[in-house]
């Protein structure tokens, strides 16, 4: 019986161990920190320098960026679940910034041990804001350990960005505003965009083609959103609507200039407005250095036209210092138009007729808001403007 015993504890622990091997295969391992001698050194979190980590069968590979990429020959003892390296092949490249090259030493270092055992041990993490994600530790023949996450993201990231509430993880772009220039999409070109984020930092877009690439939030629900190192590929496609084209255009080149080091602060919100769409996640991106913002949402039915299709509806300046003017042509019913900010709080309502209106926003903070017109047959639409 006891020998019976011993057996099972071992099978067990077998299939524990292999299966741990195979989560270590199938998952994308994201450089969290260093812990040399006792002392924890944070990995760096910049476009340029985001250390990525694949396992397979008989290697490690270890994209560093900017500085370089090393190669691991290894095998595996899945009943220990430990690794030795056979052999290492480093290329080594010099980034612009001192301490990515310092922590690319660090790193290097840690794995120069060959014939002899590295441990390593995957859990299962959760997180209120970002559900649950793996932990890959590995401790090398000194002692000293490396942590990993299968995320780039940070673990404060709101997680309906992904799969909680917005449940197909899918957005739509909803327009742009290019240094001063808006790009409105309609109800109609809106629903043939996709858009979705990974939590493995896999990234992609569907216009007319396709933009594949990977990208980390960062610092929580309001924070940067950036291109990983440089990694961003376009496939060109036809839409045969010359809106859409122009959108695209637009929209791959807000991404080449996140590819290139730029960084764009991004803004979440959840929105009700009482309309067709009932509730509205959102997800605001705006590029700095480019004075560019992307809209994304994942319901776009309030960008709907068709119930004022009679009329013709102006809208401008966008974006607005100080006075928004809005023009209703066509149309003999009064419009009732509420203006919400990011976070579904009604700030002011105004009644609208054929003239021009002028609406002052020179005191509302800077930011992204919402116009919701509605006529009195029950018309409605929706207006985003950004207030600079």
């Amino acid at each position: 019986m006891k020998k019976l015993f011993t057996l099972l504890v071992l099978v067990i622990a077998s299939i524990i161990t292999n299966a741990q091997n195979q989560v270590l295969l199938d998952e994308s391992w994201f450089v969290q920190s260093l812990t040399i001698n006792g002392q924890t050194t944070e990995a760096p979190r910049e476009p340029e320098m985001t250390i990525e980590a694949f396992f397979s069968n008989n290697d490690m590979l270890n994209e560093m960026c900017c500085a370089g990429e090393m190669a691991l020959q290894l095998t595996y003892d899945n009943i220990q679940s430990t690794f030795e390296i056979i052999s290492i092949n480093t290329i080594i490249e010099n980034c612009a910034e001192a301490n990515f090259n310092n922590f690319r030493d660090l790193y290097v270092d840690f794995f120069d041990y060959t014939n002899d055992d590295f441990d390593y041990n995957i859990s299962q993490e959760n997180n209120n804001y970002f559900g649950s994600y793996l932990m890959l530790t590995v401790t090398n023949p000194a002692g000293n350990i490396v942590e990993f996450y299968n995320t780039p993201h940070n673990l404060q990231l709101d997680d309906y960005i992904f799969d909680v509430y917005n449940a197909q993880g899918i957005w739509y772009l909803t327009g742009m505003v290019v240094d001063g220039t808006p790009y409105p999409i309609s109800y109609q070109d809106a629903y043939q965009t996709t858009i979705t984020f990974s939590k493995d930092g896999n990234f992609y877009s569907q216009i007319c083609g396709e933009i594949v690439s990977k990208a980390a939030f960062t610092n929580g629900g309001n924070g940067d959103f950036y291109i990983l190192c440089e990694n961003l590929t376009f496939t060109s496609g036809n839409c045969q609507n010359p809106d859409l084209t122009v959108i695209e255009q637009q929209y791959y080149n807000f991404l080449q200039d996140l590819a290139n080091g730029n960084i764009a602060t991004f803004q979440t919100y959840i929105a009700s407005f009482g309309n067709s769409c009932s509730e509205i996640n959102g997800i605001d991106l705006y590029d700095p250095a480019t004075n560019t913002w992307v809209f994304l949402a994942d319901c776009v039915e309030s960008l709907s036209t068709n119930s004022f299709n009679q009329q013709t509806i102006t809208f401008y300046p966008n974006p607005v210092s100080e006075t928004l003017y809005i023009t209703i042509k066509n149309h003999d019913q009064a419009v009732n138009t509420n203006l919400y900010n990011l976070n579904g709080k009604l700030i002011q309502t105004y009644e609208l007729n054929a003239s021009t209106q002028a609406i002052d926003v020179k005191n509302l903070t800077n930011g992204v808001y919402f116009l919701v017109l509605e006529s009195e047959n029950g018309s409605v639409m929706t207006k985003k403007f950004v207030k600079k």
